[in-house]
């Protein structure tokens, strides 16, 4: 009875088997697919169960043939333990042997398997043993092709899989898109990388860089007007002087849920020494390493070492928030910010920028459900390149744009690489000397995206301390004194690095107040700057009514001569 039962239990579990195996294969090529993990661990789990059920199976065959208290059939039933027992003992070996010396040694570190534990950075030990095998498989001078990241670009649009590690070698990865046991899709993802750290590092290596982001508390209630400032016959000079040149590494400021979801974006796990080996005998060049311009475009590792800043370098990222910043009933348009994090934030490149420049722009880069890769440019509003903010107005024609309206946080990785494009300020160090007195811009829809850039990098810069040009004594608990000469955030008794008699003036054109965005951005800076920041709302549709919550100056109509004149003639008053 039990024998009839589990065989048709068996046969069952194998026409689960072959479709949870077909899932499985589908999930490595189909984003769609939320679940494959889960079906990925039953698919294994299950596939075990059914061959330990398939030796009971024939165990309980044997017995109803010949039971094991009876004399006859025991060369059968000794035959049956030795076969058994053999795949046991062969099992057990094979993945001890496997463990040992083919995945090698792990950091076994309790702190470092929680996310957001404070952990030690493992040591790139694989990193060595693929540099062994290379040394032993290296191309002979006449084979070695020598690319730029622009050139491996190309090569990727055209088809290739090409990736790179330890900032040198170039490796062809194409004849691992039907059989790498991650799919292909993280094929498609890394190509045109560098893979060291997901290739040899754990997913949580940096997680004792992990600082939890810092809240500042609310403004009191009954904080009333602003206290006159106090003269002193000599200000005080503030102990401590900061600027950025304190900063060599870009701020990385993320909260737990943006590691979260950085992490989960990673898809890493442990390559064995079997894989590295393979993948030495898949190169196909190295990266050229000549100086050739600013950037050194062309030179990859400087002479610690370590991996030099590339614009043209395509660097992983996950997508850590999505923020819908208008109202689909009132607005004419769909407005996204999207925070972008670099997967392995604290991978420092030198010479890499720590701030964005007004008027630069990064690239994006994605491969489509068709199979077709597109790149778009984007102003990033605020961060570094570690972490920054993208506005992305909705396109229903578009190809990037509604691709990104459909992604999620978390689900997939991007490739991002700049930034490019000309500073408006050419020398951030004296920016009064390059800077108009009064700067007009005007601006419609997304356009409005490189003016919230400015206010971000040159208004209200991010960790940078603003000097006091004027002493200050508190009235409430929760202030403090300041004395001139202080470094300070902003706050409306300090100054822009412009100084007091520059004025920006926003020409911002909708067709609906539903439609402005950045309002947050906006009014700091009206508040902080009341006097030097001045924003003009030109609404097309006036008769839809005005949103709640809007500052500046709201005026009906489009641009024109004559509200352009209007607008000006504040500056010439």
């Amino acid at each position: 009875m039990g024998h009839a039962i589990l065989g048709s239990v068996l046969i069952i579990a194998v026409f689960f088997q072959a479709a949870f195996g077909g899932f499985t294969r589908l999930g490595m090529i189909r984003e769609d697919i939320r679940s494959y993990k889960l079906l990925k661990f039953i698919h294994r789990y299950n596939g075990l169960a059914i061959v330990t059920a398939a030796i009971v199976q024939v165990g309980l065959g044997l017995y109803i043939l010949y039971p094991y208290y009876e004399s006859r059939g025991l060369e059968f039933w000794i035959l049956y333990i030795a076969v058994a027992g053999f795949w046991v003992i062969l099992f057990f070996v094979s993945e001890i042997y496997y463990i040992k010396n083919i995945v090698g040694n792990t950091v076994s570190n309790e702190e470092n398997k929680k996310l957001l534990g404070k952990g030690e950075k493992i040591p790139a030990s694989r990193l060595n043993d693929l540099v062994k095998y290379q040394d032993k498989n290296n191309l002979d001078s006449e084979e070695k092709v020598l690319y730029t990241w622009q050139e491996i670009d190309e090569e990727v649009k055209n088809g290739r899989i090409l990736v790179v590690s330890n900032g040198k070698y170039i490796y062809d990865a194409s004849q691992w898109i039907t059989s790498h046991p991650g799919g292909k899709l993280i094929l498609y993802s890394v190509a045109g990388t560098d893979i060291s750290l997901d290739y040899f590092y754990e997913a949580g290596f940096d997680a004792s860089q992990f600082a939890p982001k810092q809240i500042a508390p609310k403004h009191r209630d009954d904080r009333g007007n602003i206290p006159q400032s106090t003269s002193l016959s000599r200000p005080q000079q503030a102990q401590r002087r900061l600027t950025l040149e304190n900063f060599k590494q870009p701020i990385v400021n993320l909260s737990e849920k943006d590691w979260a979801l950085v992490v989960r974006s990673r898809r890493t796990h442990i390559h064995t020494k079997l894989a590295l080996e393979r993948l030495s005998l898949l190169q196909v060049g190295e990266l050229k390493r000549e100086v050739d311009d600013g950037y050194s475009s062309n030179r990859t590792l400087a002479t610690n070492g370590s991996l030099i800043f590339n614009p043209y370098e395509y660097r992983r990222y996950g997508m850590t928030e999505k923020v819908l910043l208008t109202d689909d009933g009132k607005s004419n348009f769909i407005f996204w910010k999207l925070k972008f994090t670099l997967l392995y934030p604290y991978d420092y490149r030198e010479n890499q920028p720590t701030t964005f420049s007004n008027g630069e722009a990064i690239q994006i880069q994605v491969r489509l459900p068709s199979g077709k890769v597109i790149d778009r440019y984007y102003t990033a509003i605020s961060g570094n390149i570690a972490c920054f903010d993208i506005l992305v107005k909705v396109k229903v024609n578009g190809e990037m744009t509604p691709f990104l309206n459909k992604c999620r946080p978390g689900e997939r990785q991007f490739k991002i690489r700049g930034p490019f494009g000309t500073s408006l300020v050419k020398a951030p160090n004296q920016p009064d000397n390059y800077m108009p007195n009064t700067l007009v811009y005007i601006a419609a829809g997304s356009g409005l995206t490189p003016f919230l850039q400015i206010l971000n990098t040159m208004i209200l810069p991010l960790y940078e301390p603003l000097e006091v040009w004027e002493a200050f004594t508190p009235a409430n608990s929760d202030e403090v004194p300041l004395n001139a000469g202080d470094y300070v955030v902003s706050y409306v008794i300090t100054t822009t690095r412009f100084g007091r008699n520059f004025k920006m003036i926003l020409i911002n054109c909708i067709q609906s107040t539903s439609d402005i965005v950045g309002l947050e951005l906006l009014d700091a800076a009206m508040i902080t700057y009341p006097n030097q920041i001045e924003v003009h709302h030109l609404v097309s549709d006036f008769d839809r009514g005005i949103r709640d919550g809007v500052s500046g100056y709201i005026r009906d109509g489009k641009i024109n001569e004559v509200i352009l004149g209007e607008i000006l003639s504040s500056v010439n008053n």
